[in-house]
C-alpha cells in the first residue's frame, strides 16, 4: 500500500476546503455537549477527504483548531450554549473557497470557517437571537458578533 505523501498546497481548493471543514467539525463540535449532522451524506463525503490526507497533515489542522478555540473562540461563548446539542450544516465555500461550518441551536448560531495557507487561520461568528432579553426590555447583542 502506497503513502500518501500529498501536502495541503498539492491538493486542489475543493479538497482543501472539505479538509478543513471536517477538522472544524470534528474539533470545535467536541466542545459542545453533542452535536448532530444534518447533512450525514456530505459529513461521510468531508471525512473521506480527511482520511486522505497524511497524518502529519491531521495533526497539524487539528492543533491549529484546537488552538483557535481555546485561545479565541471559548472565551466569547455563552456557557448555556457550550453546554447544549447543536445541529450541524456545512455551507457552500464562500468567494474565497473558504467552506464554513454552522453549529447551532434555539437562539445561537455559531459560523466557523478557515482557509488554508502556510500558516492556516480561522474565523467565527457568533449569532445571538435571545428574545427573553427584549421581552425584559434589556438590549440584545447585535448579530454577527465576531468570536
Amino acid at each position: 500500500m502506497k503513502k500518501n505523501t500529498k501536502n495541503m498546497l498539492s491538493i486542489d481548493n475543493n479538497a482543501q476546503a472539505k479538509f478543513i471543514a471536517y477538522v472544524i467539525y470534528m474539533i470545535v463540535g467536541s466542545y459542545f455537549k453533542g452535536t448532530k449532522c444534518l447533512m450525514q451524506d456530505l459529513e461521510y463525503n468531508l471525512e473521506c477527504v480527511y482520511v486522505s490526507g497524511t497524518e502529519k497533515l491531521q495533526m497539524f489542522m487539528e492543533d491549529k483548531c484546537i488552538s483557535f478555540v481555546e485561545e479565541q473562540l471559548l472565551p466569547k461563548l455563552p456557557l448555556e450554549f457550550i453546554d447544549t446539542i447543536v445541529n450541524v450544516r456545512f455551507l457552500e465555500p464562500d468567494k474565497n473557497g473558504r467552506r464554513a461550518v454552522c453549529f447551532e441551536t434555539r437562539g445561537y448560531k455559531l459560523v466557523v470557517k478557515a482557509k488554508y495557507s502556510r500558516d492556516p487561520y480561522f474565523i467565527a461568528d457568533l449569532y445571538i437571537d435571545n428574545p427573553s432579553e427584549t421581552e425584559r426590555g434589556g438590549e440584545v447583542p447585535g448579530e454577527g458578533a465576531a468570536a
